[in-house]
């Protein structure tokens, strides 16, 4: 469920649900204080009235112990962004008051600076408007975007050569794309659609919605059992695959506070992978909390493409592939000439 939505419903039930005689409030946490992510959070209950029990939830899913009207929550239940906290109060088994809280957590954690040692290069069509960029079964593919232009190939990561490619209907937009159960997903930018591909022939084999989410698509990678997307914003869109169903929202959050304009997608395993729209930055982001551990400085990749090619559009640095195999990662950008495999030196 939609954290907006879920928010807007708890307001709606708990402003409802009380009893005259018993109500419920907050004197600790503060909504007014921004917490951090090592802290624990100490949560005191006013009750007025009688009751039987109290009970408290966390972000909608982790019940929290409540003794004296008191309770502790460890700092390794709470998320980055917005909390959400729900007290109940029983009597004779009924709920009988019910109140809602929101509150901040942030980080103070620097993350670590990375750099990309270039190990080799491919050529790329320069025409490419790079969207999104990952391997399967040893093939390189990339989506590209620009109205009439948009389109899904698979190349030889060897010699970057394209060895098939699939054109998008001329009226989307192409995004970010990823691969889910031996198919291909692949999401517009303002259409709220997607295309599954079979990643063998890219013949187009289905299509899904995601609309009612977010009004733009642009980052997409899996993360175990889930479509993981960007909008430009900073949260990452978890989906169910299999039906497209939304599961939560991840916050990602920086030393620097929240880190929005996030949008090329990928994952290795241990984190998340953005290109951050327009900087020189891959962020390497928990996919547990959404904090940002490291930080990779791409500015020499960068000046390394545009002393190859005399292209202003080689300053936008977007798409990041990983290749489990050799443990590399393949790095490029919106109309560059090349591709270049990348270690990670931490």
């Amino acid at each position: 469920m939609n954290r907006i939505f879920q928010t807007f419903c708890l307001i709606f039930l708990l402003s409802c649900g009380s009893s005259k005689d018993t109500a419920i409030e907050f004197e600790s946490p503060k909504k007014s204080i921004q917490y951090m992510d090592n802290e624990n959070v100490e949560v005191k209950l006013n009750v007025i009235g009688n009751v039987d029990s109290i009970s408290l939830l966390l972000n909608n899913e982790i019940t929290i112990s409540v003794k004296d009207n008191s309770a502790n929550i460890s700092s390794d239940k709470l998320i980055l962004g917005e909390n959400i906290l729900v007290a109940k109060a029983f009597k004779s088994g009924e709920n009988i008051a019910k109140k809602y809280l929101l509150f901040e957590v942030a980080t103070k954690h620097v993350p670590n600076i990375w750099k990309p040692k270039v190990l080799r290069k491919i050529p790329h069509d320069e025409k490419a408007f790079t969207q999104g960029l990952f391997f399967y079964n040893d093939k390189l593919y990339e989506t590209t975007g620009e109205r009439t232009h948009s389109r899904l190939m698979m190349i030889n990561p060897e010699d970057g050569k394209v060895l098939n490619r699939k054109r998008l209907p001329d009226q989307y937009f192409g995004e970010g794309s990823t691969v889910w159960n031996n198919k291909i997903y692949h999401i517009t930018w303002t259409s709220g659609k997607g295309f599954i591909f079979n990643p063998e022939t890219l013949e187009q084999t289905g299509t899904f919605n995601y609309g009612k989410h977010s009004k733009e698509g642009w980052g997409l990678t899996t993360v175990d059992n889930n479509l993981v997307m960007s909008n430009g914003s900073d949260k990452l869109l978890f989906f169910l695959p299999k039906a497209m169903q939304f599961y939560k929202t991840l916050t990602v959050v920086g030393d620097r506070g929240n880190q929005t304009q996030l949008n090329e997608l990928e994952y290795d395993g241990t984190y998340i992978y953005a290109n951050v729209w327009m900087t020189n930055e891959i962020l390497a982001i928990s996919p547990k909390t959404g904090r940002v551990e490291a930080i990779i400085d791409c500015s020499e990749l960068l000046a390394l493409e545009k002393k190859a090619q005399n292209n202003p559009m080689s300053d936008v640095l977007n798409g990041i592939a990983y290749q489990p195999k050799t443990k590399t990662f393949f790095l490029t950008g919106k109309n560059w000439e090349h591709i270049y495999e990348v270690e990670l030196k931490k």
